[in-house]
């Protein structure tokens, strides 16, 4: 079986290091750590919050409809 991504969060850092550790034993697995890009959408974390933004996929829609010079 051929996964391209999987993301998990957890309460504990224990937790989640537990269970990647348990799921490298089973499957060859990269941790990339902390996400900056998910499905187009950039991701800024801090301790208590996560942020999403797809100011990236909004000007690219932009560019690719020749309105990236129109004003807001």
């Amino acid at each position: 079986m051929y996964v391209d991504y999987l993301l998990f969060m957890g309460s504990s850092s224990s937790l989640c290091d537990s269970f990647k550790y348990e799921m490298k034993k089973e499957l060859d697995m990269n941790d990339l750590g902390l996400m900056s890009y998910f499905l187009g959408m950039e991701v800024h974390q801090t301790y208590n919050e996560i942020f999403l933004c797809q100011a990236k996929y909004a000007r690219e829609m932009l560019n690719k409809f020749g309105k990236s010079k129109c004003k807001p």
